[in-house]
């Protein structure tokens, strides 16, 4: 089947080397699906109804097929900056000598939040035991997933993830012509049970201590509670000689002497290495560990690509290192380390805006050391 409703093709894709097929190898050349162009088994019907008056736009859906599929993925196994030899490679390098100058900053601020979150956590499955029922929007899904773990007695074993999981298009939402779709990978309720009360405790307390540094306060809203954006809002336009970044997730905002404005992770989901999961792990408490180490190894494990035209044409990927699912419960929180990365770098160079600080703040630790 090919896509006659989305031209984009990305010419300039070029595989950044973090997933090895291991099955249907034929589907996977050069790094990027290659589905055979078969006759559609499945058509998608998906279409949307406007009541009422309308606002033209230029925004465009991405269909449910298998050349949308392979573009999408293209986020996860794309080099950023094609056009640049050697560029993904550099970013890369960067991020872990970033990370071994600061991890003096980042590591004990990380380690403070933990241990005040995970403090009074008692056993890791009496806390799935007790609040695997509370409302939340899958309440029913996270009820059934643990009746089905208990019933086959897997409450207690090391690994909940019990298939690999499987990569998938979003499709119906509206994005910009020309930007690449979206993926999210199904690891499973039983899977998100593992971390998803432990990472809340984490991300509450982290919302609540901002780290403040060489007169920056680095903060983590949590959510977009009015009150609390209406306080973020005042804070960013007037910052009171301070400057201000303020993150969630893979987005946020700053306010300094150089303008304010709003900033955003470019390719975010691939731009991850493992020296960020190292430092989640790093900053847990012992006893809890084993618990964060699981929830890496799930960003670690074989994920599935079906064809959309024929189902039974599957490509299953290693990664070569642990890569940031979308439906993996450490999403927030992987991000929200690599924003106060960012955040540190934007504290300790003065003269420059949030973009250049970074990348000028390397230079000057390597001409230095």
């Amino acid at each position: 089947m090919t896509c006659t409703k989305n031209a984009f093709s990305d010419p300039e894709y070029v595989d950044n080397g973090d997933y090895v097929p291991v099955t249907g190898a034929q589907y996977y050349i050069n790094g990027t699906l290659s589905f055979p162009k078969w006759v559609a088994k499945k058509v998608d019907t998906f279409y949307r109804t406007y009541y009422g008056y309308g606002v033209a736009h230029s925004g465009e859906t991405w269909c449910r097929c298998d050349d949308c599929l392979s573009i999408a993925l293209h986020r996860n196994t794309g080099s950023r900056k094609p056009e640049i030899p050697g560029f993904e490679e550099s970013c890369r390098a960067a991020q872990r000598e970033f990370v071994g100058r600061n991890r003096h900053i980042i590591l004990p601020y990380l380690q403070s939040i933990f241990e005040e979150a995970l403090r009074e956590v008692p056993d890791p499955i009496r806390l799935v035991n007790d609040e695997h029922d509370l409302p939340h929007p899958k309440k029913q899904l996270r009820i059934q997933a643990f009746l089905e773990l208990l019933h086959l007695g897997l409450l207690t074993s090391w690994n909940w993830m019990r298939r690999n999981p499987e990569v998938k298009l979003k499709t119906e939402e509206i994005a910009k012509p020309g930007k690449k779709g979206r993926t999210i990978a199904d690891l499973g309720v039983e899977a998100s049970l593992r971390g998803a009360f432990i990472v809340e405790r984490i991300k509450t307390v982290m919302a609540r201590r901002p780290l403040i540094l060489n007169g920056t306060v680095i903060r983590f809203v949590k959510t977009p509670n009015p009150d609390v954006l209406e306080e973020v809002f005042k804070e960013l336009i007037t910052p009171d000689g301070s400057r201000r970044y303020t993150y969630h997730s893979d987005d946020s905002c700053y306010s300094g002497p150089n303008g304010y404005g709003n900033a955003d992770i470019s390719n975010c989901d691939g731009s991850h290495t493992n020296v960020l999961f190292d430092l989640l792990i790093d900053a847990t408490p012992r006893a809890l560990r084993p618990e964060m180490e699981e929830l890496v190894a799930q960003c670690a494990s074989r994920v599935t690509v079906r064809s959309v035209a024929d189902p039974t044409a599957k490509v299953i990927l290693q990664p070569t290192h642990p890569k940031l699912l979308s439906g993996s419960t450490l999403t927030t929180l992987v991000n929200n380390v690599a924003n106060i990365l960012i955040g540190i770098a934007y504290s300790q160079d003065r003269d420059a805006d949030v973009v250049r600080a970074p990348e000028r703040r390397l230079r000057r630790d390597r001409r230095r050391g």
